[in-house]
């Protein structure tokens, strides 16, 4: 192999290089998709602060000659890639008349593709790629073939997307995979929708693990994000507290540890913030929660929190702010009670009153 390259002072390997050349002479079309998605993500990695996805590509790049079927040819951004040179319709996207919606049209196929393949997607409960999975229209008509992943029509017609017309752009601004069977980790593909992505619920996936990925504070218009009930893991990245839009944060039976950053208290437009259930430690649940003047719903119980005592901060939310706070759930104290909450929990996780301690989807 030549080096025909050098970024950030590493040599990087020729993504034409020899083991590769053979299979990308005889498809052109993989050559053609290869050289369209490394210019993509050369120009986002250029623009700076996000993960490396160049190396990765790379590496699928360099495995392009191994079999389809053999065990090093899994890697999702390797599988990604043979779907998108060998889909009917990505190839018409190349041909594109505007390159600025064939640039983002791959970007977003190779993106959504890396997440199915890096999550399972062929044992996903509903609409994988096999036309055979279960997999209903929208509107409950019935089975939809364009709903399956990865199936040839738009991207938007897909199972769990929604997406918005912006200057004749279908972009995806959801995605809700909940309950879905996702196993593996959030890959940093995904981060190409960045710009754009409102919405993103991946809650109910036990399977589902690996860390909440420091990209997430580029989302800068994401307003809802869902991962209750999931494996996710590690502490929360200080990139969350930029989100300024961000409204809906459930996090609750998640693995999530650690402290909880006093820049919780920067989330002006938090709404319903779920958290219970995790495993958050500190002496006490952060004062600058009461800063949040829009709250409305707030759970801290089962966690491990020094002290159960809520600050005085956050009690005022339940008579002053912009939406008063109606739903404070905490762990009880000492005399099985709790000064402000509306619900307080013993350790037990049995609310006091006895009551149902569901939390209803409408709430949130």
């Amino acid at each position: 192999m030549k080096l025909i390259r050098s970024r950030r002072g590493i040599a990087v390997f020729s993504v034409f290089a020899v083991a590769t050349a053979s299979a990308l002479e005889t498809d052109g079309n993989l050559k053609q998709t290869a050289k369209k998605l490394l210019s993509i993500l050369e120009r986002r990695q250029d623009g700076g602060g996000g993960p490396d996805l160049t190396s990765p590509f790379e590496v699928a790049l360099a495995d392009t000659h191994i079999s389809a079927g053999a065990e090093s040819s899994k890697s999702p951004q390797l599988q990604a890639l043979r779907w998108l040179s060998e889909s009917t319709s990505a190839r018409e996207n190349l041909q594109d008349t505007s390159p600025i919606d064939a640039d983002t049209d791959l970007a977003q196929r190779y993106a959504l593709a890396v997440l199915y393949f890096a999550t399972g997607g062929d044992s996903w409960k509903e609409c994988s790629q096999d036309v055979t999975s279960k997999c209903e229209s929208s509107d409950g008509s019935g089975l939809q073939s364009s709903a399956h992943f990865l199936s040839g029509g738009p991207v938007c017609s897909w199972f769990g997307l929604t997406c918005t017309n912006d200057q004749k752009k279908d972009i995806v601004t959801w995605i809700d995979l909940s309950k879905n069977g996702l196993s593996g980790s959030i890959p940093n593909e995904l981060s190409l929708l960045s710009d754009n992505l409102e919405l993103l619920w991946l809650s109910g996936n036990p399977e589902l693990g690996g860390n909440l990925p420091q990209w997430i504070g580029k989302m800068k218009h994401l307003q809802s994000l869902s991962f209750f009930d999931s494996g996710i893991s590690g502490t929360i990245p200080d990139s969350l507290y930029n989100l300024s839009k961000l409204s809906s944060l459930r996090a609750y039976g998640s693995k999530l540890e650690g402290t909880i950053s006093t820049k919780i208290g920067q989330l002006k437009n938090m709404q319903w913030l779920w958290m219970h259930g995790c495993e958050f430690t500190g002496t006490t649940i952060p004062t600058e929660l009461g800063s949040l003047k829009k709250l409305g719903a707030l759970t801290m119980h089962g966690n491990a929190f020094g002290r159960d005592t809520l600050p005085s901060e956050i009690c005022d939310l339940r008579t002053s702010g912009t939406k008063k706070l109606e739903h404070l759930w905490t762990n009880c104290d000492a005399n099985r009670s709790c000064d402000c909450c509306t619900k307080c929990f013993p350790r037990s996780g049995v609310p006091v009153d006895g009551s149902n301690a569901e939390i209803r989807a409408e709430e949130v």
